[in-house]
């Protein structure tokens, strides 16, 4: 089983069955509990178990979640033990960090505008831009939790001595802020939040509103198709949904706030896509999930409703894209990060510098909109979790605030981004 990569821990009845000289599968019948689950239809077999667990003998352990690429782990890299210079052994490809490891962020490293550092000993992956003399870090870093201390302290070191960099860390989760902020002594608060909802216990589908604009799609005769992971997307369906995007970029009006350009096809070995169409046949919406870490599931990528679409079709797709995350057991979708309405103080964040803070981020949120797709999301069942702006002591200031804003801020004459 090892030689197969497969961990025996995992399979610990499978086990005990044959110590016992017991194999699960020794064709014992059909069994009393499969009778009763068939008859009283309890979803379960194990709901019709006469025998209760008895929590002494036999406690409960909480599922192992394997990596989705186990020869991509940062753990056990497909160097251990050798030199990987001298075997000619490649670094774990980021697509598959970002699937073993990966949080919304965290796929946007895939932008041509980041460089990804690498960490030589576990091949774990950090992205950044270097940007009016800072390294605008971007999410948490690609490498198994445990090892967050020690590829954030080489990280650091390396913009330090190598890139000559001031490090900016910005929208990190809750275990990397606490790092910097109780070891490094950094700043931290919060303005944005992943936001996160159960595909499983959907609430949009008792909100009236919504399912209004549902049916109203239907009636136009608005059709849904899906593209199930793995799947090639045909050549003349990505032909119209290039044009597609093209006639919603040239749409979108004013100032836009954005972190990922709109590359439908990127990482397609871990995107899912779902795209509806009119009576005319004419692509209506087009929502891409991205495959991220066994704990955090999937994020929807992008979400778009094109020029001329009927109204609610764009709901009708992201509810029919969130029903079959559940169908297929995902524990958990994000919509990537969102603005926060309040200021959240961190670490190290006290006095005046509070108050100046808060107040000019809640002037930036009314000017440019900032929550309007937040209140969306929370029909959807979205709660917030909250991700971090990090900053050393005396490390941010006003030129770093304005590379901040810079770097996600686009006028609507630039390229395109969600």
């Amino acid at each position: 089983m090892e030689e197969k990569k497969i961990d025996p821990k995992t399979m610990e009845e499978y086990m005990t069955g044959f110590e016992w000289g017991a194999p699960p599968h020794g064709g014992g019948g059909i069994g009393l509990e499969r009778i009763l689950m068939l008859l009283l239809q309890l979803g379960d077999i194990r709901h019709a178990t006469l025998f209760a667990r008895d929590p002494r003998s036999l406690p409960y352990q909480a599922p192992i979640k394997q990596l989705r690429h186990p020869d991509a782990s940062t753990l056990h890299p497909p160097w251990s033990g050798k030199d990987r210079a001298a075997a000619h052994i490649d670094l774990q490809p980021l697509e598959k960090l970002i699937a073993n490891y990966g949080d919304a962020s965290n796929t946007s490293w895939l932008e041509p505008r980041f460089e990804i550092y690498r960490e030589p000993h576990t091949g774990a992956a950090v992205g950044f831009v270097p940007h009016q003399g800072f390294a605008i870090t971007i999410g948490d870093p690609l490498c198994h939790e445990t090892q967050y201390s020690k590829v954030m302290a080489a990280y650091l070191r390396f913009l330090k001595k190598e890139q000559h960099l001031k490090p900016l860390w910005l929208l990190c989760g809750h275990a990397a802020q606490e790092i910097l902020g109780v070891k490094l002594a950094w700043r931290t608060f919060s303005v944005a939040a992943e936001q996160r909802l159960d595909p499983a216990s959907n609430p949009a589908i008792h909100d009236s509103d919504l399912q209004r604009k549902c049916r109203h799609a239907e009636k136009e005769g608005v059709k849904i198709h899906d593209i199930p992971l793995g799947t090639p997307v045909p050549m003349d369906i990505r032909a119209k949904i290039d044009q597609r995007v093209q006639d919603w970029l040239h749409g979108r009006k004013g100032k836009q706030v954005h972190l990922t350009d709109v590359h439908p096809w990127q990482d397609m070995p871990h995107r899912q896509y779902h795209y509806s169409t009119t009576r005319e046949n004419q692509i209506a919406g087009l929502v891409i999930l991205a495959q991220l870490s066994p704990d955090h599931g999937w994020q929807v990528k992008f979400s778009l409703d094109f020029p001329g679409a009927p109204s609610g079709a764009i709901e009708l797709l992201v509810l029919h894209a969130l029903k079959a995350c559940a169908v297929a057991g995902a524990p958990s979708v994000t919509f990537g990060g969102g603005a926060t309405s309040a200021f959240k103080v961190g670490h190290n964040m006290r006095g005046a510098r509070v108050k100046v803070l808060s107040k000019a981020y809640h002037a930036v949120a009314n000017e440019l909109h900032l929550t309007n797709k937040s209140e969306f999301r929370e029909k959807l069942g979205a709660v917030e979790d909250p991700i971090y702006i990090c900053y050393p002591p005396h490390g941010l200031g006003p030129s770093g605030a304005r590379a901040i804003l810079s770097f996600f801020e686009d006028d609507d004459d630039a390229t395109g981004k969600v």
